[in-house]
This record gives structure tokens, sequence and C-alpha cells, in this order.
């Protein structure tokens, strides 16, 4: 938005102790979006949107126009010339994680082992930690959570076995789960993550 990443920019204050060099322009901006490509899996819409604007504003001539918060932005869907900039959402091909504006293939992201151990070791205390949580949350609202921990209870010994299965069992190993729940509300818009 203060054309901060154009080429003849100034200098962000502070970009330099914070181990940014240069402090300014497109090389400035290819290390903050490659260090986002480390952290970030998805940008919701109203922080897409932001983006968006940043670059309408910051690179006039792009042809880019800004978006209110109240629309959504658009779709691209056809491969874009280098030299265009586009800063519009995209759904990328499940099967070839091929970008359709770009023709780029993203990287795939895979745990580590310390990673993986660690969401298999701390997936139970989460688990536990949300009906703790939710629990509180009903009887904040008067109602009776007896029930509710029992079944919270009940829900982490399967959970436990669960995993314990997953852990002992032979076989080629799963790559994905799919939440009985999730597809019995599919549709009816009561999707819970």
């Amino acid at each position: 938005e203060n054309g901060y990443f154009r080429s003849d920019s100034e200098h962000i204050d502070g970009a330099k102790d914070l181990g940014y060099n240069p402090a300014s322009g497109p090389r400035l901006l290819d290390i903050l979006i490659s260090d986002m490509a480390e952290d970030v899996l998805d940008i919701p819409e109203e922080s897409a949107r932001v983006l968006r604007n940043g670059f309408a504003l910051g690179f006039k001539e792009s042809g880019l126009s800004t978006v209110s918060h109240t629309e959504n932005l658009t779709y691209t869907s056809t491969l874009v010339d280098d030299a265009i900039l586009v800063a519009d959402r995209v759904v990328v091909d499940h099967d070839t994680a091929i970008c359709p504006a770009t023709n780029l293939t993203l990287r795939l992201i895979v745990l580590e082992e310390e990673q993986r151990v660690h969401v298999h070791d701390t997936l139970l205390v989460m688990a536990s930690e949300k009906s703790k949580v939710y629990t509180a949350k009903l009887a904040s609202r008067g109602r009776t959570t007896h029930d509710n921990a029992v079944h919270a209870e009940q829900a982490t010994q399967i959970l436990t076995e669960f995993s314990q299965w997953l852990d002992t069992r032979e076989g080629k190993p799963y790559t994905a789960i799919v939440d009985g729940a999730n597809v019995a509300y599919f549709g009816w818009g009561k999707i819970n993550v």
C-alpha cells in the first residue's frame, strides 16, 4: 500500500534491524513471500483482500483495482503472462498441485518426524482441553455438564485406543481419515473443525 516493494521505494525503517536486507523493493517482497510460504497454509478472505488492496495501491500501473471489505475476491482460473500482477484467489488442482494462474507446482507440506510425534503426543491433551472449554461454556449458560464430562472421558479413552491401534496395525499407512460426523452434516452448514 505504501509502495515499499517498488524498485524506487524508500527503505522501511527497522527492516534491516529485523534481518531484512534489502529493506525495500522487489527483492524484499520475494524474501517476505518466501518466509510466508514456510508458515502460511491458507490466507483468509479478509487478509487476501488487504493484500490485494496493498498491491493495487502500491503498484498502480498494474491495473489492479481495490476491493471493498464487502466484496469477494474473484477466482483466477486462466494462465496469465509472467509480466502481469495477479492478486486474486485460485483453486489449486488437488491431483497436480499446479496453480492455474502461474502454472507453478505448489510444494507438498510434509511433517518432519519430530513434528509428527509432537502432534501424536499432544492430540489427546488438545482434545481434553477443548472438551473442558466446551463443558465450561455449557455451564456458563446454565446447562447441565455432568454427562458431558463423562462423555468427554469416554471420548478420550476411545481416541487413546484408536491412536494405539494406528500405532500397532500392520499394512500400508492411511493417507486420510474421514470424520463421520462431518460427512453426516455435509451440506447442512454444520461442519466442525
